[in-house]
């Protein structure tokens, strides 16, 4: 990695860190929970469910760098949005990803993307729960001309699991670094969260599962009786 990313990895957080958040609320109703967010910041139609409503879609086709001749450029996105949980529900895991392409023309010529994003509940530190996801040229198959990034959380048994509410903020980071003579570009084109969520089984299902279980146990202690 560059000088210059690391750079510019500095700056865009140093932004998300100053970012203040409006009162324009914008709601949108997933399974088993509900995702909350800036309607002032995200235009619409920026940040949607899926036809399942277990994924939230951010649109980052305006997502790009692209420099040439020994320039360098980059780009970055930044996303606040806090997710609350359904009634009857827990939160199982959390995967966030992010896709693209890129094209490099002239040997020495880069291309670098980032992903860091951060889960938070009241009580919990931010760093028990903060993923980082890095690609560069280095890890991608010769030839190929796409790359992704994944950052999954497991809440299944932690604070986070049974939290009424979690707060997630997210920053994606392209760099493009030209050759000279040369050119370079990355562009990303899929950012999703896909959130896990599992049903909590109501006092009857539970008294229903108690029953089934008796009756599992009664027909093993016969049948060893009459063994």
């Amino acid at each position: 990695m560059s000088s210059t990313a690391i750079k510019i990895i500095a700056a865009a957080v140093a932004v998300i860190g100053s970012a203040a958040a409006s009162a324009a609320v914008t709601t949108l109703d997933g399974k088993g929970f509900d995702v909350s967010f800036n309607g002032s910041t995200f235009a619409p139609g920026a940040i949607s469910l899926s036809a399942d409503g277990k994924s939230v879609l951010f649109d980052t086709d305006a997502l790009s760098a692209f420099a040439e001749k020994g320039d360098s450029d980059f780009a970055f996105d930044k996303l606040n949005f806090s997710i609350t949980l359904d009634s009857g529900y827990t939160f199982k895991s959390l995967e966030m990803s992010q896709s693209g392409d890129y094209a490099l023309l002239k040997k020495n010529s880069e291309v670098f993307a980032s992903m860091t994003s951060t889960v938070s509940i009241a009580g919990v530190a931010k760093s028990a729960a903060y993923k980082t996801a890095i690609f560069d040229l280095d890890g991608v198959k010769k030839g190929a001309d796409s790359w992704s990034l994944t950052s999954t959380y497991n809440l299944a048994g932690t604070p986070y699991a049974n939290a009424s509410k979690l707060n997630v903020w997210a920053l994606s980071l392209l760099s493009a670094d030209a050759a000279k003579g040369g050119f370079a570009s990355i562009a990303a084109h899929d950012y999703s969260l896909q959130v896990m969520t599992a049903a909590v089984p109501e006092p009857e299902q539970w008294a229903l599962m108690l029953a089934g279980i008796g009756m599992v146990g009664a027909i093993a202690r016969r049948r060893s009786a009459r063994v």
